[in-house]
């Protein structure tokens, strides 16, 4: 899946890679509405989970043939997320610097999480009952948050005062955290990537 915008408008878009062809387009929104966060796949490929910012943020799923199957309103923008406990649950990271749990058959949040200071620009899943959050802003917590989504409490951060942190991903074998900095507004400055984990 690619999201692009053109003339003031974004489309998200299914491709076929090996052909080069598109195979559906999922949506097309003014740039006002719509603009992605975060878009995952299931884990059968038959469906497309897509975060998103602006009026119509909130959690948008499709099948893999184009259909709208659901959209789960929010009251924020969905800057990232993760898919837990068989695609049940999806963890948010918003603009206004917070986690949120939701139910994705209910549409029900189930908590909300509070610890960073700045607006969160990613978050990961570590297992079916654990999140790592972070956040572009110099934090006293550390440059990440692991979560327990289960009952909303912290379960660990580290020291390191880092800040500008991008993008957040999870090794899936290892555990092994791998952040990405960058200097919002500088485009052109050099990015670093720090490891933590085994």
């Amino acid at each position: 899946v690619i999201s692009g915008s053109s003339s003031g408008r974004t489309s998200v878009e299914l491709w076929n890679l090996e052909k080069r062809t598109k195979v559906a387009t999922l949506g097309t929104f003014p740039v006002a509405q719509f603009v992605p966060g975060r878009i995952l796949f299931s884990a059968d490929s038959k469906k497309i989970f897509v975060s998103v910012q602006n009026q119509l943020h909130g959690i948008h799923i499709w099948s893999a043939s184009g259909q709208k199957l659901k959209f789960i309103p929010f009251t924020d923008d969905i800057i990232s997320m993760s898919l837990h406990q068989n695609e049940s649950i999806a963890v948010g990271a918003t603009f206004k610097s917070q986690v949120v749990v939701i139910d994705l058959n209910t549409g029900r949040v189930l908590r909300t999480m509070s610890g960073h200071k700045g607006h969160i620009t990613s978050v990961d899943r570590l297992d079916e009952n654990h999140a790592v959050s972070v956040s572009y802003k110099r934090d006293d917590t550390g440059p990440f948050i692991i979560w327990d989504i289960r009952t909303g409490a912290k379960v660990a951060t580290v020291n390191d005062k880092i800040s500008s942190i991008n993008q957040v991903a999870v090794n899936p074998k290892t555990g092994a955290l791998a952040l990405a900095l960058n200097t919002f507004g500088n485009l052109g400055n050099p990015a670093t990537l720090v490891v933590y984990g085994p």
